[in-house]
């Protein structure tokens, strides 16, 4: 049987040399904007394998640094090669993604029409913008968190955060560095449901400014001042569903979608039926679950098996809702919201261990 592990790690000597991956990742996503200018559909779906390959190479064959680096890289890899399988291989991204108006209607076009100098812009800003904010395939209204008052994207006030989330991470790695499950090495459900929790909302809070403050680093270098907030509010997380569909962000929304298509039609399944958000919603989870799996720094398939679980949560959480509805009860939305916390936060500390354990295993 076929066991998916990470070559033996190799340190870095030199204090600078973790520059290289990065560098390395920086060279996959030019080569995926470069692939994007292509005028020929064919020749751009070729161009997907020599994409995969450098992401091969950064992941399992180019020498290691630390597990939490690696770890970063490695999901970063992952999400260019996803990106990869949406724009280049199951997408005419020529003829069917394009920006919006001024006036918010669609700019139909084939950008492969236009000059190499338009090419690159529309590929550069296809790539840099994976929720699609301003462009065609931009998720629905009110799936992204609203944009914040521009009074809160100034540059004192995005420098002020910046420091901020950076000072905020040093202080959240304590309870981690005191946590006895990562220093021993050991799954983190040995030492009882206090360290249990403490494991998994500290990797939680830790998680978030880590994504935040490269987005907030963006737009403070680069502009984006209309662009919402990386994570919607946790206010939404009564449910496993709105937890991943409204709070967590939407990078991966597109690309998972495009997979889901893909699926739909491959099994010639009706699209808008039943079984077709059936189908959506087991595969978006295991094309996510495989992503992270092979960019991550895993000694097994937990967080596969994590990923995969939150589709089966789903659907329960669907079908209970269902009958509630069909019995007739009556439910005031604050009860209903007090049962869903409760039911995420015992939900996530009951499955979040079989992804963690991987890490603090690895890590240690």
């Amino acid at each position: 049987m076929l066991v998916y592990t990470h070559p033996p790690k190799v340190m870095y000597s030199n204090p600078f040399d973790p520059v290289f991956p990065v560098l390395r990742l920086a060279l996959l996503f030019a080569s995926l904007v470069l692939s994007l200018t292509v005028r020929s559909f064919t020749r751009r779906r070729v161009l997907f394998l020599p994409i995969c390959a450098l992401a091969f190479y950064n992941i399992q064959l180019a020498p290691r640094t630390h597990p939490n680096f690696d770890n970063f890289i490695g999901l970063w890899n992952m999400t260019a090669v996803l990106f990869a399988s949406d724009y280049l291989l199951l997408t005419n991204a020529h003829k069917e993604l394009s920006k919006q108006s001024s006036k918010g209607n669609a700019k139909i076009w084939d950008v492969g029409l236009a000059p190499f100098a338009v090419r690159l812009r529309w590929a550069v800003e296809l790539v840099v913008n994976p929720r699609g904010v301003g462009w065609r395939h931009e998720p629905p209204r009110g799936t992204l968190p609203p944009v914040p008052d521009p009074q809160y994207r100034t540059r004192s006030h995005l420098l002020l955060r910046i420091v901020g989330l950076s000072f905020f991470l040093d202080l959240a790695g304590i309870p981690l560095g005191l946590n006895p499950a990562f220093q021993k090495a050991v799954s983190t459900t040995s030492y009882g449901l206090g360290w249990r929790r403490i494991s998994i909302y500290t990797f939680l809070i830790v998680t978030i400014p880590a994504q935040i403050l490269p987005h907030d680093i963006w737009i403070l270098l680069f502009g984006g001042k209309d662009s919402p907030p990386w994570f919607g509010s946790f206010l939404d997380a009564y449910s496993v569903r709105s937890f991943w569909g409204r709070t967590w962000h939407q990078i991966l929304r597109r690309a998972l979608k495009s997979h889901n298509r893909f699926m739909i039609q491959s099994f010639g399944i009706q699209p808008g039926s039943q079984l077709a958000s059936f189908v959506s919603l087991y595969c978006g989870f295991l094309v996510s679950g495989l992503m992270h799996q092979l960019g991550g720094v895993g000694i097994g398939y937990g967080t596969l098996k994590f990923f995969c679980a939150q589709s089966l949560a789903i659907t329960v959480e669907s079908r209970v809702v269902a009958l509630v509805k069909t019995s007739g009860v009556k439910v005031s939305p604050v009860v209903t919201r007090t049962i869903g916390y409760i039911w995420v936060i015992s939900w996530f500390s009951y499955c979040a261990p079989v992804w963690l354990d991987e890490m603090c295993m690895t890590e240690c």
